[in-house]
């Protein structure tokens, strides 16, 4: 191929043509050859253009799943992981290697939000744990009161009584 080249620059040489005409063939040759490379780019830019998007929705599930789980209740974290899984299930998958960092961020995240109902769920039934164990203590306070004899004044009852609504 270096051996045809150089052959054909030698004929080249010795067939000049007028400037002319050389510039008006070089300028017909470097439009067809930008626009070739112009072409080129813009599929490049479109492509890449397509992954972005893709890749910016996934990325918007997973920041919109983060963000429920961080300061969302139980059901507004359920809902959010609903609706978490149609989206993802619906967004175009991107390209092979930025579709598994996001599918690992996608795990995390579902994992937190899980984790996260699951605390929110211990802390609620510890808080009725808490509300029965001071309701029991009301009553034997009640009941000590009433076994030892005594008689509770009315702000007792009164406070006895605020205390149980509260």
């Amino acid at each position: 191929v270096a051996a045809r080249a150089r052959r054909a620059v030698n004929a080249a040489k010795a067939l000049p043509l007028p400037r002319g005409d050389e510039n008006a063939l070089w300028a017909a040759f470097k439009s067809a050859i930008d626009a070739v490379f112009a072409a080129r780019d813009a599929a490049r830019a479109a492509k890449d253009a397509q992954s972005s998007a893709e890749i910016k929705a996934r990325e918007e599930i997973i920041e919109r799943l983060a963000a429920a789980a961080s300061s969302g209740t139980a059901a507004e974290i359920k809902r959010a992981l609903a609706a978490a899984d149609t989206g993802w299930r619906a967004a175009p998958e991107a390209a092979k290697p930025a579709q598994a960092k996001l599918d690992a961020r996608y795990d995390a995240a579902r994992t937190a939000a899980k984790r996260q109902i699951e605390a929110l769920a211990q802390r609620v039934a510890q808080a009725r744990f808490d509300d029965l164990d001071a309701a029991m203590m009301l009553c034997h306070e009640r009941e000590s009161a009433s076994d030892a004899g005594r008689t509770l004044s009315a702000e007792e009852v009164a406070e006895l009584h605020a205390r149980w609504a509260a």
